[in-house]
């Protein structure tokens, strides 16, 4: 069997909803990544702000997708649809990702071709500190390496066959999918 070494293409999917104030941030991160192939889709699910102005203003560097209000996972399923990545990964439009998430992301899922979704640990950050400091600053404060970091397997099924929830859920910012696994069920 041949290995393919093409690097998998990531996108980002973010979704907006009245966040003007983030929305330009998060996409600034989602562009600033150390890795080359990542494509960057922005959701407005309706906003009443100029969130589509700033949304705009990115012009061909993020692929932008306007529609009238219908929730998250409406514009997660837009964001899904709008999208070519075999890793899809989802980020609110009031977080932010450091620069080496989708290449790290990417390597996970090439070194566990098995695996069909995977979460990471966020850092906290308040607003302020967001805005008084650059990405590259808080890039360095944050950062990880993936690589020294041990990884468990959490398998749902048990719990899902209980019909019971999972003990903890991870956020929505800190969820990657393969495009085989989301293919099931997105939109």
């Amino acid at each position: 069997m041949a290995v393919n070494n093409t690097p998998p293409l990531v996108s980002i999917v973010i979704n907006n909803y009245n966040y003007a104030s983030f929305v330009g941030q998060a996409i600034d991160s989602a562009l600033n990544q150390s890795y080359d192939n990542v494509e960057v889709i922005v959701v407005d699910d309706g906003s009443q702000d100029n969130s589509r102005d700033i949304i705009s203003s990115y012009g061909d560097k993020v692929v932008p997708v306007f529609q009238k209000n219908g929730g998250q996972a409406a514009a997660f399923n837009a964001g899904f649809v709008h999208s070519s990545g075999d890793i899809i990964c989802l980020l609110d439009a009031d977080d932010l990702v450091l620069h080496n998430r989708a290449e790290q992301v990417a390597n996970m899922f090439r070194q566990h071709p098995k695996i069909d979704w995977f979460f990471h640990e966020s850092a906290p950050v308040d607003a302020e500190e967001i805005t008084n400091i650059t990405l590259t600053e808080l890039y360095k404060k944050y950062a990880k390496d993936l690589t020294k970091i041990a990884f468990e397997t959490i398998d749902f099924k048990s719990n899902l066959r209980n019909s019971e929830l999972p003990y903890f859920a991870p956020s929505t910012s800190n969820l990657c999918f393969s495009r085989a696994l989301l293919d099931r069920f997105f939109p």
